[in-house]
């Protein structure tokens, strides 16, 4: 595959991305039968204190031939979201198959997105330089933008590639490890930035432990996954209007009675339930749902290195279900995580942050399981 051919590919599945308070980038896919677009929390979301809610019908995607069409169904996955379009929108025949894996060290990497400070998408080229591959992180070196784009000007920039898709081709396939996140250094130049690899999709290898198993897929397995090419037209076939939107009606069985031992965890758990339409009860006499129970536990140990003190974090946080009508316990089990840092306390909070988005995401899947 040549290099006109792999920005071809990736410009077909790129898409901008606009809600009422933000903007970026997302990656066209198709999972289960079904079109998504896949992009990162925060062009959805917002960030920090400025995060907020959005409902589906007010997420729009501009296609590559201006094409637009709207979201029917959000589904939030830890750092990642998926947007459901109506597949009756989206002409979905003669795929190009595309595999996922993991970043590999030192490979050149092609990136499109849509730079705020340019006012159309923008080819990128990118090397992986961060020999710390296995976590959920990794930071690229991208180039090719603009000659100034330190400081605030990488930090505007920045706003509209977030969510754009890291890609690599080898032996005729495109393979896809990741999307932009963020700048790895906020007052730095913009070449520097972290992305987010797709283990919280499930498709590549993790090694988060859980009490029965490690939750590990091959890396070059598509699970049902692949990216929507239609090699017989230069242009998506996307009609430029937008589609009815569905709605689901919440039952009363996904009303929540949650608590947890500690508060960062407690909010990124609740947010998750919440995005993913469960309902957040406050009533101890819940008649109709689920109670979980969510505790954690922290070990630390220093240790010194080159005359750094590093400190070890592991946690392990646990959790419980029950369903209130019956006060039976219908599922517990738990997480492990380790991290590191030159601090208890910015390595206790790294180890639980990450834990708590693991946690989360098993007690949603669960959750749709009993629904």
């Amino acid at each position: 595959m040549t290099e006109k051919e792999i920005k071809e590919n990736i410009k077909q599945l790129t898409v901008q991305i606009e809600t009422p308070n933000e903007k970026g980038t997302g990656v066209l896919i198709s999972y289960k039968s079904r079109p998504y677009i896949l992009t990162v929390h925060h062009c959805i979301y917002g960030k920090g204190a400025n995060e907020h809610q959005v409902d589906a019908d007010d997420v729009k995607f501009i296609f590559y031939n201006r094409a637009e069409l709207y979201a029917v169904d959000i589904i939030s996955l830890g750092s990642l979201v998926l947007l459901e379009i109506d597949k009756k929108d989206l002409s979905m025949h003669n795929f190009i198959r595309v595999n996922f894996s993991n970043v590999e060290y030192e490979r050149d990497y092609f990136i499109r997105g849509f730079p705020s400070g340019l006012d159309k998408a923008h080819n990128f080229k990118a090397k992986c330089n961060d020999d710390a591959v296995d976590k959920k992180t990794f930071k690229i070196d991208m180039s090719n933008i603009t000659n100034d784009t330190s400081g605030d000007d990488a930090i505007d920039y920045m706003k509209g590639v977030s969510g754009s898709g890291v890609f690599y081709a080898t032996k005729g396939k495109l393979y896809l490890v990741g999307l932009v996140n963020a700048l790895a250094n906020q007052s730095g130049t913009f070449n520097a930035v972290h992305c987010t690899n797709l283990k919280e999709l499930k498709v590549v290898a993790t090694r988060v432990k859980t009490s029965k198993y490690y939750l590990f897929a091959s890396p070059f397995v598509v699970l049902g996954l692949f990216f929507l090419w239609d090699k017989d037209s230069t242009e998506i076939t996307t009609p430029s209007v937008k589609p009815i939107i569905k709605t689901q009606k919440i039952s009363s069985s996904k009303e929540i009675l949650l608590s947890a031992n500690n508060q960062d965890i407690y909010d990124e758990v609740s947010r998750q339930l919440t995005q993913s339409g469960f309902i957040l009860s406050s009533k101890e006499d819940l008649t109709n749902g689920y109670k979980i129970e969510i505790s954690n536990k922290i070990r630390q140990k220093s240790s010194t290195v080159y005359d750094n003190t590093i400190v070890k974090t592991t946690c392990h946080l646990s959790f419980s279900i029950f369903d209130v009508v019956t006060k039976n316990k219908i599922q517990s089990d738990f997480i492990d995580g380790v991290a590191s840092g030159f601090s208890k306390e910015e390595s206790a909070e790294e180890c639980l942050n990450e834990s708590s988005k693991e946690l989360g995401m098993k007690i949603v899947d669960l959750l749709y399981l009993k629904n």
